[in-house]
């Protein structure tokens, strides 16, 4: 092998792209559901507002959906945030692969659906199920190419390349 190419048969290990992987997945995703249930909820079920509110209305509104944010998405979010950091420290690119990423939204998006249906538990409604997999799958994706985009200037290059 020549020294103008770098070796990639190791994989990246841990380090500190790890922990920003895991801050993000945990710490925007679910900020990022939050903000998808929110904006779905303005168009669908909202009217314009009769009364103009300050600024401290909406401060506090967006205080009140990120605190319901983290109480209803944070485990999800912690346990694809584990995964997706795993996944990138055994890849040998330095990215987060979104195959993996897929994989554990949607299994969060099962156990979720399955403690919706609470004591039914042997019938789960399938439209339930599809809106929440597909909700989960969304802020996964997105979580995914949030840390890709952030990762690409920290990616593995040939020796011969000069960094710009």
């Amino acid at each position: 092998m020549s020294g103008e190419t770098v070796s990639r048969s190791d994989a990246q290990g841990f380090g500190p792209k790890t922990v920003l992987i895991f801050l993000i997945f945990a710490g925007a995703g679910p900020l990022i559901g939050g903000l998808i249930v929110q904006a779905a909820g303005w168009f669908l079920f909202s009217a314009a507002p009769q009364d103009s509110y300050g600024f401290r209305f909406y401060l506090d509104l967006a205080g009140a959906a990120a605190s319901a944010s983290y109480f209803c998405g944070g485990l999800q979010a912690l346990f694809v945030a584990i995964v997706a950091s795993i996944f990138q420290v055994k890849v040998r690119t330095g990215f987060v692969p979104l195959l993996p990423v897929l994989v554990s939204s949607l299994f969060a998006g099962v156990v979720v659906a399955v403690v919706i249906q609470g004591p039914n538990l042997g019938i789960i409604d399938m439209a339930t199920l599809l809106m929440v997999l597909a909700f989960h799958a969304v802020c996964g994706i997105l979580c995914g190419l949030i840390c890709n985009t952030l990762l690409w200037p920290f990616r593995p290059r040939p020796g011969n390349q000069a960094m710009a």
